[in-house]
């Protein structure tokens, strides 16, 4: 309880010391973000030209023994990703690229911005990591706004074989 003090014309007066309401917390509401058409969705590697480049020396199977975890896997080691052919585990490698559909990229309905959200309920460490940023950036330099970090373009040649 507060009290008022007695030399105040609100003398004896007292009342409970709880916060007045406020509004609840914001409920961000999400909904499906279509992909502009000029956007392609890349749900696997994407290769349109079977563009072939220098072939990376084998450097045998990962080695585990068990299930690959990312710990243990000799191919996560050397950052190599594990593929049917370098893991006997495949699919149940932890070292091997794969989407879940659990996770959804969707649009905030207030603010328009993009994020990515879980659409099912999934355990503590069934997502080890998420790589990546989603941002939209002109493509066209002078179009960018000033100051807003950096970006890598990297022109590569390939043998064509």
């Amino acid at each position: 309880m507060i009290q008022s003090s007695p030399l105040s014309k609100f003398a004896e007066v007292t009342r409970p010391l709880t916060a007045p309401a406020t509004a609840a917390a914001s409920v961000k509401i999400f909904v499906d973000a279509p992909w502009p058409p000029r956007v392609a969705y890349l749900h696997e590697y994407y290769n349109p030209k079977a563009i072939k480049l220098l072939s990376v020396h084998h450097f045998g199977d990962c080695g585990c023994n068990d299930p690959c975890k990312i710990d243990t896997c000799r191919n996560a080691w050397i950052n190599i990703l594990c593929t049917d052919s370098r893991c006997i585990w495949d699919e149940l490698s932890s070292n091997h690229p794969r989407e879940s559909p659990k996770v959804k990229v969707m649009q905030d309905a207030k603010t328009c911005q993009y994020a990515a959200v879980a659409t099912l309920p999934f355990k503590a460490g069934d997502v080890g990591e998420y790589l990546g940023q989603l941002r939209c950036i002109p493509k066209y330099p002078p179009s960018r706004n000033c100051n807003q970090g950096y970006m890598l373009s990297m022109h590569v040649r390939t043998d064509g074989a």
